[in-house]
């Protein structure tokens, strides 16, 4: 029985991971001690999360350390690897780059939640 439980893990991670698109490196990297370092969930509140999101005909990565965590920024990061911009944090900074985050901002895929 274990076995079969395995079995039916296993597969549900591959096929998971195939239907994703592939992250850059640079993301990918950072989410390793991203997943360490976020948020975690509470019954009141979200925890930190990794959302892809299309912004300005761009596609970017928004870590989002959450609420436990209120002195860091929220960051935005290109495909490019580059830090595009910060929001929220201590100056409750909320346009990117000159741009409003809220009415530009599409949310395409949650990668992570913590």
């Amino acid at each position: 029985m274990k076995q079969l439980l395995y079995l039916f893990l296993g597969c549900t991670l591959l096929l998971t991971a195939c239907g994703d698109e592939e992250l850059p490196t640079c993301v990918d990297d950072k989410l390793t001690s991203f997943r360490s370092e976020a948020c975690a969930s509470t019954a009141s509140s979200t925890g930190g999360n990794l959302v892809r999101f299309s912004f300005r005909a761009e596609t970017v990565y928004c870590f989002n350390w959450g609420v436990c965590q209120p002195d860091k920024t929220i960051e935005i990061w290109t495909e490019d690897c580059g830090l595009l911009c910060e929001l929220a944090g201590p100056d409750d900074l909320l346009d990117c780059d000159g741009t409003p985050w809220a009415d530009s901002a599409v949310e395409e895929e949650v990668i992570f939640q913590n």
